[in-house]
């Protein structure tokens, strides 16, 4: 009886997300609607290059808010921006607007990979990455199934990636062809690291980092972005984790009212005011029901600042 009321408890819960993701579709439909009609004059599209860039781009919420106004910044190749500012300043609405997952309603995007699969252009991770029925060796691979590998990850290259976030104990915990459901079986700092060798192992040209490093030490932490680094792979991320900073070339930092502003910090120059000090440290809430949207969106289909 107690893992009856467990299990429809359980099963409550996912009714009450379902309907909730219903409802914000059919409001995200009605505004885009309004919001293109509205634009339909501007200049708001989306080109292919091997660089991403925003020229005077509007992120607004489905509400009608904008969050940012008129951002125009360019990510090179190679390098690395780190997005701060306090708790609905747009930082992931950013995300959800390049993913494509929010209408672009004004201005210009500029992003790898424009009409084809994303997973080796840009790779999004999230703060709680999603984790599907199945084993170990597909969660690596996610969101890949073995029939689209070009060349099937081998238990040797599962070995590596595993003990590159000190997770090789679940080779010894989980048989290789055992399906499990890694949501419950994992912690969250447990999935974070398993993020973390999934994008080891898409080896992408940009990653998007939304906080996916909240629930890892420090040391673990330091050492995912040294290897992300040595792989070449350049980073958007969002933390408020202070240490964060030095791994950075640029700042771009939101006030949750349009405005914004970039600060270079190639010469460790970089200095937070109080208030982006404390939106540093502060935590944010879990966005679960965001994550899985945002990553499939990644996963699917004239002040300029440069960061070289």
């Amino acid at each position: 009886l107690s893992t009856s009321s467990r299990r429809l408890n359980l099963l409550s819960g996912y009714a009450d997300r379902i309907h909730e993701l219903l409802d914000v579709s059919r409001e995200l439909s009605g505004v885009r609607d309004r919001l293109m009609s509205r634009n339909s004059s501007a200049k708001n599209y989306i080109s292919e290059a091997n660089y991403i860039e925003f020229s005077g781009v509007k992120v607004v919420t489905p509400s009608g808010n904008v969050l940012v106004d008129d951002l125009t910044l360019r990510v090179e190749s190679g390098s690395n921006l780190l997005i701060t500012g306090p708790n609905g300043s747009g930082k992931s609405s950013l995300f959800r607007v390049l993913g494509g997952l929010w209408p672009l309603v004004s201005g210009h995007i500029v992003k790898p990979g424009v009409g084809s699969n994303l997973n080796k252009e840009i790779f999004y991770v999230p703060q709680r990455p999603y984790t599907a029925v199945g084993t170990l060796r597909d969660q690596l691979i996610y969101p890949l199934t073995a029939d689209q590998e070009t060349e099937p990850l081998s238990y040797g290259g599962m070995v590596d990636l595993l003990k590159n976030v000190d997770l090789d104990y679940l080779l010894e915990r989980y048989p290789l062809d055992k399906e499990v459901n890694w949501g419950d079986e994992l912690s969250l700092g447990e999935q974070q690291r398993l993020g973390m060798a999934r994008l080891f192992y898409h080896k992408p040209k940009f990653a998007i980092l939304d906080e996916c490093t909240s629930a890892v030490t420090t040391d673990m932490e330091e050492r995912f972005c040294n290897r992300v680094r040595a792989m070449g792979t350049s980073c958007i991320t969002i933390s408020h984790r202070p240490a964060l900073v030095a791994f950075h070339d640029v700042v771009l930092s939101l006030d949750g009212e349009g405005g914004w502003k970039v600060q270079d910090n190639r010469n460790g120059s970089f200095l937070p005011t109080e208030s982006e000090f404390d939106a540093l440290k502060s935590s944010e809430t879990d966005r679960k029901s965001d994550a899985l949207a945002v990553q499939r969106a990644f996963s699917a289909n004239t002040k300029v600042v440069m960061i070289s």
